[in-house]
């Protein structure tokens, strides 16, 4: 497979990072200095420089298109993505089909529900109406947005946090998806004890690209949170399935912070951020 200049960025950043001026508020946030590098011995470019097309890839946890106080975000999601630039775009945390309530009564029941941890089971009759009527999901709006057509979503669940609504991870691509699968993890039942909050599924979604892209196959998952034998059960399962894949781009939310991973400063900003929220 012939590869070229990527772009990056932290793959930890997530909409709580982003106030909607370009501000960093949290040390999940982007990098702002994007940086290019080139590939690894086993990806080398074909052709001269002129011929080989650099392609951007995004990956970002949106909170269930909401900011970490439980204000809806979406067009601040839409403005960063705008400003990033993206080729292909592989989300966590994202609700489908999603549009929360109109009527303001009942949005704000909605969200202060959810952000009490009482979001299961929690049916927007309001906003299934509206999105089959006269609303589109959000997962809609933001491709169209952004001109990103082509949307692969896989669902972990159902109903959870976030209320009766798919949940899951979710890959825009400017390319057309020629395949793509899903594959769900389930906890075992053993994990449920002594957590703040319950153990959910979670899925691994892979995309394989046409066009100006093709072959090329991107995938995303989003980690448990909690347990680092939870997640190591989810990245044993991960692995089964991208082993048949071929070669293939994992990115997603790992929920992994390590010390030795962080410079000094960075580092007392992920424990301060973590204590402001009682981890």
């Amino acid at each position: 497979m012939a590869c070229s200049t990527m772009f990056t960025i932290d793959p930890s950043y997530d909409s709580d990072s982003f106030d909607g001026k370009g501000t960093e508020c949290s040390p999940r946030a982007v990098d702002e200095s994007i940086a290019d590098f080139e590939s690894g011995s086993d990806c080398t470019p074909c052709g001269s420089p002129e011929e080989v097309r650099g392609l951007r890839l995004v990956t970002y946890n949106i909170h269930g298109w909401r900011d970490t106080d439980h204000m809806d975000n979406l067009e601040r999601i839409i403005v960063l993505l705008r400003r990033l630039k993206p080729d292909v775009i592989a989300l966590q945390e994202v609700l489908h089909p999603y549009r929360p309530p109109a009527n303001p009564v009942a949005n704000k029941d909605y969200f202060q529900r959810v952000k009490a941890g009482k979001g299961n089971g929690y049916r927007c009759v309001d906003a299934e109406n509206s999105a089959s009527a006269d609303g589109r999901p959000y997962l809609d709006i933001l491709a169209d947005e952004l001109d990103m057509k082509h949307v692969s979503f896989g669902r972990a669940t159902s109903d959870g946090y976030f209320g009766n609504f798919g949940y899951g991870n979710a890959i825009l691509s400017r390319f057309p998806i020629k395949s793509e699968e899903h594959h769900v993890f389930k906890p075992d039942e053993r994990h449920q004890a002594g957590r703040r909050i319950e153990a959910e599924d979670r899925c691994l979604t892979s995309v394989r690209l046409g066009g100006e892209a093709d072959g090329l196959t991107f995938c995303v998952t989003h980690l448990d949170q909690l347990s680092d034998e939870l997640r190591l059960e989810q990245v044993e399962s991960a692995l089964k399935a991208l082993g048949r894949l071929g070669a293939h781009v994992l990115c997603g939310d790992l929920n992994v912070f390590q010390r030795r991973d962080q410079p000094d400063a960075r580092w007392a900003r992920v424990l301060d951020d973590a204590a402001s929220k009682g981890w």
